[in-house]
Order: C-alpha cells, then sequence, then structure tokens
C-alpha cells in the first residue's frame, strides 16, 4: 500500500510544526494546537463478508458539513491508511463501503501525540 503525496505532506508538517512559534503568528501567547494522528482500519477480512472502505469522512463535533474524503485510495480487507494531523478533540467520523453501507463513528476523542485508529469492524 502506497501512502505517496499525502505521507510526504504529514512529514512535512510535522517537521514544520516546531517552527511554527517563530513565525511570529499573531503574537500573544497563541499556542499551536496539540495535533493527534487519525488512521483507519479496515477488519471487515475478519467477518462473512469482506468490504472495501471507499471513503473516510472526519469532522469535529457540531461541524455541520461531512468535509472531504480522506482517503487516498480505497482501502482493501485488512488496510490501514493514515489520514492526517487533527487538532485535539471530539470528532464525528463516516467510512463508506463498497457496498453502499456507512459505518458511523460519533463523539471520538482525538488526543494529542497519540494515535487514534477508527476500526471498521468486521460483519
Amino acid at each position: 500500500m502506497a501512502y505517496g503525496r499525502r505521507f510526504s505532506c504529514l512529514l512535512l508538517a510535522l517537521l514544520l510544526l516546531p517552527l511554527a512559534p517563530a513565525c511570529g503568528g499573531g503574537g500573544g501567547g497563541d499556542a499551536a494546537p496539540s495535533l493527534g494522528t487519525v488512521a483507519v482500519r479496515n477488519e471487515t477480512d475478519q467477518g462473512m463478508a469482506p468490504l472495501v472502505v471507499t471513503q473516510f469522512f472526519l469532522v469535529p463535533v457540531g461541524d455541520p458539513g461531512p468535509g472531504p474524503n480522506l482517503l487516498g485510495q480505497a482501502l482493501d480487507p485488512g488496510g490501514v491508511e493514515i489520514v492526517g494531523l487533527f487538532p485535539e478533540g471530539l470528532y464525528n467520523a463516516v467510512a463508506v463501503l463498497a457496498s453502499g453501507a456507512n459505518v458511523t463513528f460519533v463523539d471520538r476523542q482525538v488526543t494529542a501525540g497519540q494515535p487514534t485508529t477508527f476500526v471498521v469492524p468486521g460483519n
């Protein structure tokens, strides 16, 4: 599984994050948000009917829109993809399966400095 450009951007963001306070972005003690890594894992191969995850949407709780699809490509059964760094807080997410079904995650905590994995379960 190739991470390609999304992984390169994530790596660049991690390298540049310590420089953010030195850029003078607003003064007054504004701190950069604490970020946590978010990943999606497709465990549908552990059930009776393995399915491909075609889309994954993640938005802060209270945000009315679904946001952009965060998957770089479809996620096969057994696959894992890091979708990015997100500010610490509560999020709602939806994984869309090739069958047209959705798996919904409500009020999931993203914690700074720790990975948060959204697991699409086997059926």
